[in-house]
């Protein structure tokens, strides 16, 4: 290739004196040098290959059937061993299944079929696919599915799922925002305070034990700021909501925002006040509703401590 470019050099006239000794530098053949123009033309006009899109893998029509098969058996079969058999069934058919699982939430009409499929997408869904997830749900899938895989990204550790999470948070579904809000929780983030202020002032008296669970080795701090005003802010029953979720998420720094509230008149704010205080100050159990007389003790004792 150096006896070309001398060449060229030479008869353009960009070498003025230049000899060039064709003996010590051997010019290539006619074939060879077209050859090398050729290759030169293909790579040039040569696209870069695009990066492979990932995507569930595809399921061909016998997987399709058997998927089909045991999703009806996981919604109409009748005793537990029949629907553990589907539930298996479905785990076997791998990442595969995901999508038609995800679409088949809609048919499930009551909560063991609904916990029976959670199961499977436990085992199916890993996290590392829970984009693909998100993506197939579309807009017309059911709640139940969109409550899922909120519920999957707020435990996650993924990168993206607090930006997930906050599309969430505006689902028009309650359940989905709930667990959206819970996630941003888990994540440190405090835009989810009001959602949950608003669904324990729903749903408290029915799901305290979960909720307590729910929020078990949350990072205290991050969401207590945000609780405080909602303590002296509404009515009777939002005081109280904001009562339970500063038990939930309070921090004990702020432990003096509790000491005007265990003077409420109204017992369940009191109550909830002295439990507030065992969870966040002690680490302690919240106690079960006690004496009227047990709860003016322990606002006392624990008035003195604040």
């Amino acid at each position: 290739m150096l006896a070309v470019a001398l060449l060229l050099a030479a008869l353009a006239g960009r070498a003025p004196g230049l000899e060039i000794d064709v003996s010590q530098h051997p010019l290539p053949s006619i074939e060879a040098w077209c050859s090398f123009c050729n290759l030169l033309g293909q790579e040039s006009t040569q696209e870069p290959k695009k990066a492979k899109k990932r995507q569930f893998p595809r399921l061909n029509a016998s997987a399709k059937n058997r998927v089909e098969d045991a999703l009806l058996a996981l919604r109409t079969s009748k005793g537990k061993e029949a629907q553990q058999q589907a539930v298996s069934d479905l785990q076997r058919e791998g990442a595969g299944a995901v999508p038609k699982c995800l679409d088949y939430f809609r048919k499930l009409e009551n909560e063991p079929a609904r916990s029976r499929m959670r199961q499977v997408l436990d085992h199916i869904l890993k996290e590392e696919d829970l984009d693909l997830a998100h993506k197939a749900l579309g807009k017309k899938a059911d709640p139940w599915a969109r409550t899922y895989i909120a519920r999957r990204f707020a435990d996650s550790r993924r990168k993206d799922a607090v930006a997930t999470l906050k599309l969430y948070l505006k689902d028009k579904d309650s359940e989905v925002r709930y667990q959206a809000a819970r996630g941003l929780a888990f994540h440190e983030q405090k835009d989810g305070v009001t959602e949950l202020h608003a669904f324990l002032l729903q749903h408290w008296k029915n799901r305290h034990k979960e909720f307590r669970a729910d929020f078990a080795g949350v990072k205290r701090g991050p969401c207590s700021g945000a609780i405080l005003p909602l303590l002296n802010k509404g009515d009777r029953n939002q005081r109280l909501a904001a009562v339970h979720l500063f038990e939930l998420l309070g921090y004990s720094g702020h432990k003096a925002s509790l000491k005007p509230l265990l003077d409420h008149p109204d017992g369940a704010i009191k109550h909830a006040t002295i439990n507030a205080c065992r969870v966040v100050i002690d680490g302690d159990e919240p106690l079960k509703r006690p004496s009227v007389f047990e709860d003016i003790k322990h606002a006392e004792e624990w008035k003195k401590r604040l």
